[in-house]
């Protein structure tokens, strides 16, 4: 039965998530077949912006971390994360979002980071407590070599976001438009 599902879910839209979390900022539902988790956002007084503003598509990468940058942008093109934008598919495009690289410290790393500033001002977004999060790493660390940490790398962007939203996370990357599917 669990095949007939998801060969269904795959050729249908009927099919229905196993779990599904309706918060007051967002929707995230969860299909068993393909175990993914699938978000949409819920637009601040119902309404949905015709197009957002913004012009710039990518602010300015320093020369040092370009390589790293590009190397990380293609595979997020490679994982799917980002994908051509189809025009014919989605509609017109109403947002671009500017992608910018965020060095790590250490040198070692560098990711591409979208400035999602202008979308998030038509979003009711209802924030838990951060310093939550940075007390318990904290706490984590005082434990010494007995805990480890897990590095979110492979974790980043799994959330998928719903194909009706992917019009308003578009980015311009090498003079290619592509929409971003991730969260």
């Amino acid at each position: 039965q669990r095949v007939e599902c998801c060969s269904a879910a795959s050729d249908s839209a009927t099919h229905s998530p196993s779990v599904v979390i309706d918060e007051c900022d967002f929707i995230a539902a969860f299909d068993d077949c393909q175990r993914a988790w699938t978000v949409s956002w819920k637009w601040a007084d119902n309404k949905e912006p015709v197009k957002l503003n913004n012009r710039v598509s990518e602010y300015r990468v320093p020369d040092i971390a370009k390589q790293k940058y590009n190397e990380e942008v293609e595979r997020w093109i490679d994982r799917g994360w980002l994908i051509p934008y189809d025009e014919e598919k989605l509609g017109p495009a109403k947002g671009l979002i500017p992608m910018m690289a965020v060095e790590r410290k250490n040198g070692k790393k560098v990711r591409p980071v979208m400035d999602h500033r202008e979308l998030n001002e038509y979003l009711d977004v209802h924030t838990a407590n951060a310093d939550v999060c940075s007390e318990k790493i904290r706490e984590w660390r005082r434990r010494g070599n007995r805990v480890s940490l897990v590095d979110l790398k492979d974790a980043y962007l799994q959330l998928r976001v719903d194909k009706s939203l992917w019009s308003f996370q578009t980015v311009q990357y090498r003079g290619k438009k592509l929409c971003l599917t991730r969260l």
